[in-house]
C-alpha cells in the first residue's frame, strides 16, 4: 500500500508585510508557475523492493472512489533510501511522483477539476 499527499505548485507571492525581528512559521513555499504537479507518498517497506525512479506510477485519490473517477498516471523521480519509522504503517520510504496531468474528471458531463 503506498499512502501519500498532493504537492501542489502555485505561482504568486505572499503579500503580508513583515517587521524586522519578528518570526513566522513557514506556510507554502512559491514556485515557478510552469512546475508539474508532483505527489509526496510514502512506500510501505513490503513494497519498496518494487518500487524505483523512473518508473510509471498510477496515483489514487484517496478521498474519490478511483473506480468512479480514474486515477492519475505519472512517474517515480525520486525514492528515499533511508527508511522511517512510522506508528501506523511500520518503515516507510518516501517517494516523489511527477503527475502527467493537473486535472481529474469528476464526473464525465463536468469538466475537468485543475489542481
Amino acid at each position: 500500500m503506498i499512502l501519500g499527499k498532493l504537492v501542489p505548485q502555485l505561482v504568486g507571492a505572499d503579500s503580508r508585510r513583515l517587521t524586522q525581528g519578528r518570526y513566522v512559521q513557514p506556510l507554502l513555499v512559491i514556485v515557478p508557475g510552469d512546475n508539474p504537479l508532483e505527489v509526496e507518498t510514502f512506500v510501505e517497506n513490503k513494497d519498496i523492493g518494487f518500487v524505483r525512479a523512473g518508473q510509471t506510477a498510477e496515483v489514487k485519490v484517496e478521498t474519490l472512489n478511483f473506480t468512479q473517477y480514474g486515477t492519475l498516471h505519472g512517474t517515480v523521480m525520486q525514492v528515499s533510501g533511508d527508511a522511517i519509522q512510522d506508528e501506523k504503517r511500520g518503515l516507510i520510504n518516501a517517494a516523489r511522483v511527477k503527475l502527467d496531468r493537473t486535472t481529474l474528471n469528476l464526473n464525465p458531463a463536468v469538466e475537468a477539476v485543475e489542481a
